[in-house]
This record gives structure tokens, C-alpha cells and sequence, in this order.
């Protein structure tokens, strides 16, 4: 392996982890509508292009990584929708209670 492709994988693979904190953000805040769901799913389908991709060269360090972004993606994703709107359930909930 040459130095370059080391040196992309460590650096792709630091990229995920240092996008994680997303992933806590989320689930902290329990809300998500400042994040955009058509941008994480386009990004998500460009790693699933990535995927075959690296499927079609045949190189496993290349899945790797995509396979993580994927993963990070879902798990983005899954949260964004499960937390659309929870704001808004919150203060309707609130209202309820208080009549």
C-alpha cells in the first residue's frame, strides 16, 4: 500500500469519528429540525455510490471507509427523522398538561 492511500484512510477514518459528535448532539437535544434530511440522505446515497465503487476496484480498505461514512450516515438519518418535530410535540405536550 503506498503512503497516499495510508494516509486517506487514516484521515477518512478520523473524519467519521470526528463527525460523531453529531450523533451525541442529537441525542442530547432530542430535536433535530436544524438539520437538513435531504443533505444527509444525498450524502448518504453518495457513499452508496462510493460502495460500489470501491466494489468494482475490489479494494477492501475503500469499503471500509464507506461502509463507516454509511454506518454514520443511517444512524444520522435514523435520528433526524425520529427527532423531526420534537420541539413542537414538546410545547403541545406542555400545553396539554397545563390546561
Amino acid at each position: 500500500m503506498r503512503a497516499i492511500e495510508i494516509i486517506y484512510l487514516v484521515t477518512t477514518f478520523a473524519s467519521v469519528f470526528t463527525a460523531l459528535p453529531q450523533v451525541k448532539q442529537l441525542l442530547a437535544m432530542k430535536d433535530s429540525d436544524e438539520f437538513n434530511l435531504f443533505t444527509w440522505v444525498a450524502w448518504f446515497l453518495a457513499q452508496v455510490a462510493a460502495l460500489f465503487y470501491s466494489l468494482s476496484i475490489h479494494s477492501l480498505p475503500y469499503f471500509m471507509v464507506n461502509i463507516a461514512w454509511i454506518s454514520f450516515y443511517i444512524a444520522m438519518i435514523s435520528l433526524i427523522i425520529k427527532y423531526r418535530g420534537a420541539t413542537a410535540k414538546l410545547a403541545t405536550e406542555e400545553v396539554r398538561l397545563d390546561n
